[in-house]
């Protein structure tokens, strides 16, 4: 008889990963709202939430085995429509913390060609929140690379 159950390793584990890597990316977000939020009172009401989120998957799981795999499941998915959004904004909280922790305020300088920077808009067709160097083309227009 063949066991199939190192088969079964092979596909879980890389699903389980992805999952794991998915949902700690948005729960991040919290990390990096609360990094760049001026009032606790917002703090608070962040962790609370995701607090209150990861909370129902125990107890959904506690009440009915397949309720919470399903609430789960539904979890894992909209964590995966949020990853485009929640990676840039990880790598903005990373870049802000980077810059806030070695006192980079004191060092930094515009430099008059081109400069490393956030988006805040749409520049030609790159989306918000996206890092890269803006300076200006041959015909005066905004460049990101």
């Amino acid at each position: 008889m063949i066991n199939l159950t190192p088969l079964l390793n092979l596909l879980t584990i890389p699903l389980a990963i992805a999952a794991f890597v998915v949902v700690w990316m948005v729960s991040h977000v919290i990390n990096v709202l609360i990094i760049i939020s001026p009032f606790t009172t917002v703090d608070a009401a962040l962790k609370s939430a995701r607090a209150v989120v990861l909370g129902t998957v125990a107890g959904t799981a506690f009440l009915n085995p397949w309720v919470g795999a399903a609430w789960s499941l539904l979890i894992i998915l909209i964590c995966f429509l949020l990853a485009g959004w929640s990676f840039r904004l990880m790598i903005f909280g990373s870049v802000f913390t980077w810059d806030l922790v070695t006192f980079r305020e004191t060092r930094f300088k515009v430099e008059p060609d081109s400069n490393w920077m956030f988006t805040a808009r749409e520049v030609n067709k790159t989306p918000i929140r996206t890092y890269g160097r803006l300076s200006r083309g041959p015909q005066g227009e905004l460049v990101l690379s």
